[in-house]
């Protein structure tokens, strides 16, 4: 059995790309890729594996070192706000 390891990147609070956030803005979450912790070349888009996948994926676009490093980016489904409890 392997295990799969999901990276997801979240947008943080940057002074360098210039965010900034108020309370209750909505922070943007992007799913990256899957793939088993044994073997990091093997790896699959997020929404490839049967779980949660929207109707419509909307792919970011892209860096040179995002695309070298394999990145696969597509905005996720999850409502998250900035210092919300």
């Amino acid at each position: 059995m392997s295990i799969f390891v999901c990276f997801v990147v979240l947008a943080f609070l940057s002074t360098s790309s210039g965010i900034k956030y108020k309370d209750n803005d909505k922070v943007i979450l992007y799913v990256n890729k899957v793939g088993p912790y044994f073997n990091p070349h093997e790896t699959y888009h997020y929404y490839q594996l049967p779980v949660c996948r929207p109707k419509k994926i909307e792919h970011k676009s892209l860096t040179l070192g995002e695309v070298l490093d394999g990145d696969r980016m597509a905005l996720s489904e999850y409502d998250i706000r900035f210092t919300r409890k």
